[in-house]
């Protein structure tokens, strides 16, 4: 933990000195893009970390300080939205979907039929999972339980 504490300082520190130390907006752009990097990489913890040192410790135009309000913001949102782990997926799957068999997520996933983001470590899917296979894909439609038979695979 200390190790993570000290990079993330490290990091913010050296967006701080981009930023105050020059006016331009190239030093604003470049930590822009390397907290873009940070999300894109699953690394929240360390984007927000860095949005809220650059927040507290830069002298920011108000449109720069929007614009990481909002990254903050969308980020929250993005948890928000990816919220299930793999064992929640599972157990809707197999609460939703007739004879459903657990190797069949490893073959749905890499036919790319949900969506997945790689949150601090772990990975995470969309809230909606399991109705967007039912919108999205008619062979899986076609196998959704009736809810009063849902009710009857939970007890």
């Amino acid at each position: 933990m200390r190790y993570w504490r000290k990079s993330t300082w490290l990091l913010a520190l050296t967006f701080l000195l981009g930023v105050v130390g020059c006016q331009s907006e190239k030093p604003i752009g470049d930590a822009m893009g390397q907290l873009r990097t940070l999300e894109k990489n699953g690394d929240f913890a360390r984007a927000e970390a860095v949005i809220d040192s650059l927040l507290g410790a830069a002298k920011l135009d108000s449109a720069t300080r929007r614009k990481l309000l909002w990254d903050r913001e969308r980020l929250a949102r993005i948890r928000q939205d990816y919220n299930l782990t793999r064992q929640e997926l599972l157990k809707e799957l197999r609460r939703r979907v007739e004879n459903f068999k657990d190797a069949e997520l490893d073959e749905w996933e890499r036919e790319g039929k949900f969506d997945v983001r790689l949150i601090d470590g772990e990975k995470r899917y969309l809230y909606a999972s399991v109705s967007n296979l039912f919108w999205r894909y008619p062979e899986i439609r076609a196998r959704r339980l009736p809810k009063e038979n849902r009710w009857d695979s939970e007890h």
